[in-house]
């Protein structure tokens, strides 16, 4: 009878056992990567601006926000009044969950097309326990300080 109660016990809790070990193998993953991308990212994240570019306060009050800072839109969305636009080149260092990748951004000058800025940010997405919810994420640079980075790319003119 004491066996029996043993095998029931243990046949009862093993579910329970396997869901936290899964959830724990998943949040050790998570955080082992988020890890390696805080690492990444010190060594070359960031923005690095090469040449600052002058805009008048009417312009620079004019551009496009995000986060409530000056951003530079892609290429793609940039409208012929935007000074600087920004490509993007992503490489992906991990597939399947999590996923890590890189994405490097120019930013160019549109009046001469010189390079006047480089940005670099470090993403992981996923590698939650399996569920219906959005996948967690983790990128570095925080987005606060990359893009009061960015904003840094615009000198805006004073007014006489």
């Amino acid at each position: 009878m004491d066996r029996l109660i043993k095998v029931v016990a243990a046949v009862l809790l093993a579910p329970f056992v396997l869901l936290i070990a899964g959830i724990g193998g998943c949040e050790a993953r998570k955080a082992y990567y988020d890890w390696k991308v805080r690492k990444m990212c010190e060594q070359d994240g960031g923005v690095i601006i090469f040449e600052r570019t002058a805009v008048s306060p009417e312009l620079f009050a004019s551009l496009p926000k995000t986060g409530g800072r000056v951003g530079v839109p892609p290429k793609a969305m940039a409208g012929p009044a935007d000074p600087i636009y920004a490509t993007a080149e992503t490489k992906y260092l991990r597939e399947g969950s999590p996923q890590v990748w890189r994405t490097e951004y120019s930013f160019i000058r549109r009046a001469d097309g010189k390079l006047v800025g480089r940005a670099v940010f470090y993403s992981r997405m996923g590698g939650d326990f399996p569920s219906h919810a959005h996948p967690s994420s983790f990128g570095c640079p925080a987005g606060d300080e990359f893009r009061a980075q960015i904003e840094q790319l615009y000198l805006e003119e004073k007014t006489k």
